[in-house]
C-alpha cells in the first residue's frame, strides 16, 4: 500500500509539474511573439537605415543654401527624424510598441541604471 502511494503521489508531482511548464509558456507565448518582433527590427535596423540614406548615393555634388548655417547639419537631423519614426511606423503597421517591449526588457535593473546615470548628470 505504502508503495502505492508513493507511486501516486510522483505520477502527481510529475503531473504538476509539466502544469506548470505548460502555464509558464501559455503566459509567455504573447510576449515571446512581441520579443520576436523587437529582435529582427533591431536586426534590420543597420539596413533601414542604409535604405533611408541610399538615394545620398546618387547625389555627385550637394549643394546646401541655409539662412541660419543649418544646411548640412539639417539633412544628417532629417535622417535621424525618419528613423526615431520608425517604432511608431512599426506599431501602426503590426500592433507592437517596440517602445514598451524594449522598456519590459530592459526590467527595473536597467531602468534603475538608466535613472541613476541621468541622476549623476544633474
Amino acid at each position: 500500500q505504502q508503495l502505492g502511494e508513493a507511486e501516486a503521489a510522483a505520477i502527481k508531482a510529475k503531473g504538476n509539474a509539466e502544469a506548470a511548464v505548460i502555464r509558464e509558456k501559455q503566459q509567455a507565448y504573447p510576449n515571446y511573439a512581441e520579443e520576436r518582433m523587437v529582435s529582427i527590427i533591431t536586426e534590420k535596423l543597420p539596413s533601414i537605415a542604409q535604405a533611408v540614406a541610399a538615394p545620398l548615393k546618387n547625389a555627385g555634388k550637394m549643394t546646401f543654401v541655409s539662412s541660419d548655417g543649418s544646411a548640412g547639419s539639417r539633412l544628417t537631423n532629417d535622417i535621424s527624424s525618419i528613423m526615431g519614426q520608425l517604432p511608431d511606423t512599426v506599431e501602426a503597421l503590426t500592433g507592437v510598441n517596440l517602445k514598451r517591449v524594449i522598456k519590459r526588457l530592459e526590467g527595473p535593473a536597467a531602468a534603475a541604471g538608466a535613472n541613476a546615470a541621468v541622476e549623476s548628470t544633474d
